[in-house]
């Protein structure tokens, strides 16, 4: 019998549904266009498609408008670097879309708030459960334990994957952050403390949320 490996297959989607391939047929298919009019095209025929798409797995209608709009002006900046023709314009904008979303789940606002993860592989004959702890770290000089520390098991066997979807709560050290600085979520083995799993994110929240508990 073969030995079972450790899980290494945790994916991130904080706030949000776990990650799945969007599959769109809609190409923009011209060779003699010029790549960025085909660009400007697909955002004016399939603008509510992507907002409705991004609205779905972000926390307000104006956060949607946002990254939809950022998406627009970036891939347009990177369309003057294009060497090669693009086959399907529609599932690259859409590649650009899911990125920005993922990088909008890594921004803090709130002091308290939830992280998923997706289990990609379940617990099989050849596949182990493992125990994890979780906690926010400032890596700055000796380092330090920003947030609540959770314990939690990958354990899940379904074939399903929405119930593979483990949902941790965390809160903050009532403190104040630099927007500009990386904190760490870092997952850790719970019985060797070995780092599994280090992911930066930004903190952004305003002074009088760090006071709403006194409200």
């Amino acid at each position: 019998m073969g030995r079972k490996k450790k899980i290494d297959t945790l994916k991130i989607t904080a706030n949000g549904s776990h990650s799945e391939e969007v599959k769109n047929g809609n190409e923009v298919a011209n060779a003699s266009s010029n790549l960025t009019e085909q660009i400007e095209q697909l955002f004016k025929t399939d603008r509510k498609k992507f907002l409705g798409f991004i609205r779905q797995r972000v926390r307000s209608q104006e956060e949607a408008e946002d990254i939809l709009q950022d998406v627009f002006t970036n891939v347009l900046a990177a369309s003057a670097n294009v060497q090669k023709p693009i086959e399907n314009i529609a599932s690259w904008v859409f590649t650009a879309v899911r990125n920005r979303i993922i990088d909008s789940y890594r921004k803090i606002t709130n002091n308290s708030f939830n992280i998923r993860f997706f289990q990609v592989d379940k617990i099989s004959d050849k596949i182990y459960p493992i125990k994890l702890k979780a906690a926010f770290w400032d890596l700055e000089g000796a380092g330090e334990k920003i947030s609540n520390e959770q314990v939690f098991v990958v354990d899940k066997d379904s074939d399903n994957a929405d119930e593979r979807i483990i949902k941790l709560s965390f809160a903050l050290k009532q403190k104040s952050f630099d927007k500009e600085k990386d904190y760490y979520l870092i997952l850790s083995d719970y019985k060797t403390g070995l780092e599994y799993l280090k992911i930066a994110f930004k903190i952004d929240i305003l002074i009088e949320n760090l006071f709403s508990d006194f409200d």
